[in-house]
């Protein structure tokens, strides 16, 4: 999209040519001149530093103006108003306008976790040694192609098989969040009558809330009784344990 065509050689004395690429130019015919995305509409004088240069007000393809130094038109520094940096730089970290994504939020996340200090949960994955592999961390497109090949919906999460390994296509896998809950390193399991299952199952079976029975848990009460009615004394004959 840049016009390479040299600007016209013309006498030093007509129209107060400037030097450019060693070549004296007439400031007349840069006009309507194509350099990238940008066209010059006008080009003046511009002394700085003692040394003369030639400035060139442009218009972009979008509407925008910006005011540039020729050499950088000639040299390609500047093809546009700053609209199509703009557009390339969101294309490099978005892949394909994903940024608004709940899969994008997972890798996001994922990352932050594992290397941003600064949170409470990196404790848990980044300070125990938990990162991701290079090929997930530096491009989100590898890390989706990977998602969408192995079974994401968007009610799963991303899952460790095994908990001390790292984020990687061979130790991952996609789960229900409900499973994820159960496989945490910090999970307790509860035992009612010779089944074990995590506490966030057990809510689930009895349909109660999770937050009201872990409160009752925390005040020292028996996990049956904190998942039913503290004065139902069917439930005392129960085996209650807990690991």
């Amino acid at each position: 999209m840049i016009n390479n065509a040299e600007v016209p050689v013309i006498g030093a004395s007509a129209f107060g040519g400037l030097m450019s690429y060693g070549v004296l130019v007439d400031l007349d015919t840069l006009t309507n001149l194509k350099y990238g995305f940008l066209t010059i509409k006008n080009s003046h004088r511009e002394v700085r530093g003692g040394k003369t240069r030639i400035i060139c007000e442009v218009v972009c393809e979008c509407g925008g103006t910006k005011t540039v130094a020729l050499d950088n038109l000639r040299k390609g520094h500047v093809t546009s108003c700053g609209c199509h940096t703009t557009e390339q730089f969101i294309l490099h970290h978005t892949k394909h306008g994903q940024i608004n994504t709940r899969l994008y939020g997972i890798w996001t996340n994922m990352k932050t976790r594992c290397y941003n200090k600064n949170i409470p949960r990196y404790k848990n994955y980044g300070e125990r040694g938990i990162t991701i592999c290079d090929e997930w961390k530096n491009d989100f497109s590898i890390f989706y192609e990977w998602a969408i090949s192995h079974g994401y919906e968007e009610t799963l999460t991303i899952e460790r098989i095994n908990v001390e390994g790292n984020y990687c296509p061979e130790n991952c896998t996609w789960v229900t969040v409900q499973a994820q809950e159960c496989n945490r390193t910090d999970t307790l399991y509860y035992t009612i009558d010779g089944e074990t299952k995590c506490l966030s199952e057990w809510c689930r079976e009895y349909k109660v809330g999770y937050a009201r029975t872990w409160m009752r848990l925390k005040k020292g009460r028996e996990i049956y009784e904190a998942l039913t009615s503290p004065n139902d004394s069917r439930y005392v004959t129960r085996k209650i344990t807990c690991e």
